[in-house]
């Protein structure tokens, strides 16, 4: 049996999906106020703005809470495994979801962690979250999830 996988076409996330598949960490901010917000809405929060724009994310932040599953609960995921919720480092408060690449037996509240796209299908890569020294690709020097100097900001997760 296959994993449960994202709709790549949900006009909300399809962004964020797309940036995952080129290596970046992207979410939404506001052009009116700069809030930056996830899960992504059609309005601001803070300011009710319809205007945004999605911006890349610096992929770091410190682990807030998680939970271990301990038994298989959905096809395609073998258990047990961890799910975390990491803030990221910049900006403030934002908090996403993702798997967790190390052993469970480390996780600790504030810790620092390092996310980087994971690919599960041809079209599909979902955020995995590990400890930055060990998170590093070989084809990457710092360990940190591919970027271009375009629209980058230090800057929440379906």
């Amino acid at each position: 049996m296959t994993r449960p996988l994202p709709d790549l076409h949900n006009h909300e996330f399809a962004e964020h999906w797309a940036g995952l598949s080129q290596g970046r960490v992207r979410i939404r901010r506001c052009r009116s106020c700069g809030r930056h917000a996830w899960p992504p809405r059609p309005t601001c929060r803070a300011c009710f703005s319809l205007d945004h724009e999605w911006v890349d994310v610096e992929p770091h932040g410190t682990l807030y809470s998680w939970t271990v599953v301990g038994h298989a609960t959905l096809p395609g995921f073998e258990s047990p495994y961890a799910v975390v919720l990491v803030e990221l480092t910049a900006p403030v408060g934002v908090r996403l979801l993702g798997s967790y690449d190390g052993e469970l037996a480390d996780l600790k509240i504030g810790q620092p962690l390092t996310a980087r796209p994971v690919q599960v299908t041809d079209e599909v890569h979902l955020l995995s979250w590990s400890h930055p020294e060990t998170s590093k690709n070989p084809d990457d020097t710092d360990g940190a999830v591919a970027t271009d100097d375009h629209d980058t900001e230090v800057g929440e997760y379906q």
